[in-house]
């Protein structure tokens, strides 16, 4: 999101972030993101205040960090790659950690390439608690030299061989509340 801002980045697919509407232009809501907390059985966190006094690892830099960890008192650990905090749960070395569903759901369905999560670990995990749904959305920097093609972007959601594209994608991942935040008639698509 720096890079975006900086113009160093043209166009990113994010959260709708609140905090980034002077910088960046959204030219189109693709679907939606929630964001998690994910414990253990023995211990679930169904709140983020829960989180005070825990070791929680999350993505550094990220929404979780922007939003919510100004507001919490926990032991964190800043991870640069999301296994990480698979493998930290694995080992006992955090108590919950934060995760989007896409990611949550890729890695339970086995869709990440690199990195299979061991079936005892996700017989220990609690149920994820989940904390916020925003918008996936595609945005153009407002540096950018291609702010004159926005517009053929913001037709994304028009066009129907990529809404059946971007819904095979939700299936797969088995995503479940991936058109919960759209408006009614996006959320129904073409």
């Amino acid at each position: 999101l720096r890079a975006m801002e900086n113009a160093e980045f043209d166009f990113t697919i994010t959260y709708r972030d609140p905090t980034m509407l002077d910088t960046v232009d959204y030219l189109a809501d693709l679907g939606c993101l929630r964001s998690a907390v994910v414990s253990f059985k023995t211990e679930p966190v169904t709140r983020l205040e829960h989180l005070n006094g825990l070791r929680v690892a999350y993505p550094g830099g990220g929404y979780f960090v922007k939003r919510f960890l100004p507001h919490l008192k926990l032991q964190g650990t800043v991870v640069a790659q999301t296994d990480i905090m698979f493998r930290m749960a694995y080992r006992n070395r955090l108590d919950a950690f934060v995760i989007n569903d896409a990611v949550w759901f890729g890695y339970k369905n086995d869709l990440h390439p690199e990195y299979k999560v061991p079936k005892s670990l996700w017989a220990r995990f609690a149920e994820p608690a989940y904390v916020e749904t925003l918008p996936l959305a595609v945005s153009i920097s407002r540096g950018s030299m291609y702010q004159s093609i926005g517009h053929r972007m913001r037709s994304l959601m028009q066009n129907r061989a990529f809404v059946e594209a971007l819904l095979k994608v939700y299936k797969k991942y088995q995503l479940p509340e991936a058109l919960a935040c759209l408006p009614s008639e996006e959320a129904s698509f073409p």
